[in-house]
């Protein structure tokens, strides 16, 4: 059997995919989802999003949602973190600190071994630098996307801002849902160190 090809997702598709799940995205977050946000484990936050009016229909949205926002408070963690030690903050594509080849971040809290920490952490910088060029709402635009969001590669990242400032429509999104995204984020459970147990303060 042939390796499989590795998905090659372009900024121009992104950005068409986002537009045009705008309408459902409005729809989507117009319901309160904040039962189903502080909760750790995944059975525990399916029962919770039964008790929304939409139930089962927008499980897979409720979970993108949690995810992205556990992206970007992991990515704010390190942030803190980085500034608290007199550190620059990592710049696009830099995934070396020095001469270790894990981030810092994650070699602090014990967690350098755990790959989807890593791949997590990596995602939330991505989705963190959009948040600084547009806005905390633009994280919730990635939730229709976020399949398509995890394999984008820094050119075409770059290539997606471009796109991104030059529609005043999702600036004017961006804008509109930032006060919802510090909600539902400021609901995720901070990553703990596991000799310690103590919480970094989250956005």
């Amino acid at each position: 059997m042939p390796p499989r090809r590795k998905q090659v997702v372009t900024a121009d598709r992104l950005f068409q995919d986002m537009t045009a799940q705008m309408d459902f995205l409005s729809t989507f977050l117009e319901v309160d989802l904040t039962p189903a946000m502080p909760l750790s484990s995944a059975t525990d936050r399916n029962r919770a999003i039964d008790l929304l009016p939409q139930g089962a229909n927008f499980r897979p949205s409720i979970e993108r949602l949690y995810k992205v926002c556990q992206w970007s408070s992991l990515a704010f963690q390190e942030e803190e973190w980085r500034e608290e030690q007199g550190m620059e903050r990592v710049c696009r594509g830099r995934d070396l600190c020095g001469v270790w080849p894990k981030p810092s971040f994650l070699r602090h809290l014990g967690l350098s071994d755990d790959h989807n920490v890593e791949s997590d952490l990596k995602q939330g910088r991505k989705v963190r630098r959009l948040e600084a060029a547009f806005g905390p709402g633009t994280a919730l635009l990635i939730v229709p996307i976020v399949p398509l969001f995890r394999v984008l590669c820094i050119r075409e990242e770059a290539k997606l801002v471009e796109l991104l400032r030059d529609n005043e429509h999702i600036t004017r999104w961006a804008q509109k849902y930032e006060g919802l995204k510090q909600i539902y984020q400021g609901l995720i459970p901070p990553l703990t160190a596991p000799t310690t147990g103590e919480p970094f303060k989250c956005a």
